[in-house]
């Protein structure tokens, strides 16, 4: 054991980089032979396609080009990318460097995350588990093989969170706050990390230069952002001046409980699904007459549902399951090989390492966590506050924090192994409460859910 632990901590990175090529080349390979990643232009992903295809190729304006999700994606990533491929006469071959460049981004989140690993975790063979558990992931494989800009903002947010951790220097603050801005416009309710990273920069940082690094940090944040907010005035003709249109439909969606919005207005026909609905099937449908850009009257909407329905703040709380259980989201028309086998043990697991942070608090009691373990917490605390905020939870979201938990969860183990005959009896307690939870909480909240 000793000689096998000596070769890992001398071949650590050697060992780190044949499984993020290996994890790179299955994921490959099981996108492009096994998944319909081309059949999601049908559902799910059109409206990113066809309005990006527009704007590349088309001097007409439509509403859904500015007027519905965060339109960052489609100008900043989609346009360039088609322009590009059009240039070089590969536009027939367009959906296959879309998907591949949303692999290769992830592979690249995967060093960053093994760096912060490495430093966070110590241990090189738990942060090489650790490594596997993220690069392996089949919630991340399952969003890589579509256009949707959460695999941006998610391996952006993962390289941002990296860089800062490892160091906090002009340079890092720069290169995070530019790279944690651009997953902010691309999935505006991130904007929540951004107090936790100036924060800790603060906490890091001397006297000296302190100032200077948040304002560099802030700057490079907000750059991207407004520059999009700019471009969504100008194709709007000034009437969209924020990073999305329908963050106001989405709040109501979530309070109200409504499946569904139809909206009449001087835009034209529309309708919206909530993503928090596709398991709500008793939600219902509305008819309003209103665009999606008018977001004040939706928000409205969803503060006078919270009023005449007050338990519905309750009821949120126990919604935290369908972030683990919930249907995954944009999907595919047709699952995989091995999908309905993968992704139980995929929820379990991952339930699990959540419920087991907890016991960070053990060995928190005596200050063992460092200030990296707290910003990780800190993180994941913003995270929920912001999917509360909305009522929308989804499994895919959970793929916003699958690397804090996976952090977290080694840290944990880490340190049950280091000081297990000092906290012996507390661990054996948590371990068993932990066990207990997850056993029982599912069938408890199946059950709750019947009353709501």
């Amino acid at each position: 054991m000793g000689t096998l632990r000596r070769f890992i901590n001398k071949w650590h990175y050697m060992i780190a980089g044949t499984i993020m090529i290996a994890a790179l080349l299955l994921k490959y390979c099981y996108i492009f032979n096994f998944m319909a990643y081309r059949d999601s232009l049908k559902g799910d992903m059109a409206e990113y396609w066809f309005d990006s295809v527009r704007l590349a190729f088309s001097s007409q304006v439509y509403l859904t080009q500015w007027g519905g999700f965060a339109p960052f994606y489609k100008y900043f990533f989609l346009v360039p990318l088609l322009h590009w491929l059009n240039s070089v006469g590969s536009i027939s071959s367009s959906i296959y460097f879309i998907v591949l460049s949303n692999i290769i981004l992830y592979s690249l989140s995967s060093c960053v995350f093994y760096l912060m690993a490495e430093r966070m975790i110590v241990n090189k063979i738990l942060s090489l588990t650790a490594l596997i558990f993220f690069s392996f992931s089949y919630l991340a494989v399952c969003v890589n093989a579509l256009l949707l800009p959460d695999t941006l903002a998610i391996s952006l947010t993962v390289m941002a969170t990296g860089i800062i951790v490892l160091q906090v220097n002009r340079v890092s603050c720069f290169l995070g706050g530019l790279l944690l801005g651009i997953a902010v416009a691309a999935k505006p309710f991130l904007f929540v990390f951004s107090p936790v990273f100036i924060w800790y920069i603060l906490s890091k940082s001397g006297k000296k230069d302190l100032a200077w690094k948040v304002i560099v940090f802030t700057v490079a944040m907000v750059i991207v952002p407004l520059l999009t907010v700019r471009e969504n005035d100008l194709i709007s003709h000034g009437k969209l001046k924020s990073l999305a249109a329908i963050g106001g439909s989405n709040f109501y969606q979530g309070w109200g409980k409504v499946g569904r919005i139809k909206t009449f207005s001087t835009e034209g026909k529309d309708s919206r699904y909530s993503p928090g609905a596709l398991d709500e099937p008793k939600w219902g449908e509305i008819t309003v007459y209103e665009p999606w850009y008018h977001q004040g009257y939706f928000y409205q909407l969803g503060l006078r549902s919270i009023v005449q329905d007050p338990g519905v703040l309750l009821e949120k709380l126990l919604w935290f399951k369908k972030l683990f259980w919930g249907v995954l989201g944009p999907s595919l028309r047709k699952n995989p090989p091995g999908f309905y086998k993968i992704i139980p043990f995929v929820e379990n697991t991952s339930y699990l390492m959540f419920l087991s942070l907890g016991g960070l608090w053990i060995f928190n009691r005596r200050k063992a966590c460092s200030i990296d373990v707290h910003m990780i917490f800190f993180l994941m605390a913003a995270f929920f506050m912001a999917i509360y905020a909305f009522g929308l939870p989804e499994r895919r979201y959970f793929l916003n924090i699958e690397y804090l938990v996976i952090l977290l969860f080694f840290v944990l183990v880490n340190r049950m192994l280091a000081l297990y005959k000092v906290y012996q009896k507390e661990i054996f307690i948590y371990s068993f409460v932990v066990l207990t939870f997850f056993i029982c909480v599912p069938l408890t909240l199946e059950q709750a859910g019947k009353f709501f």
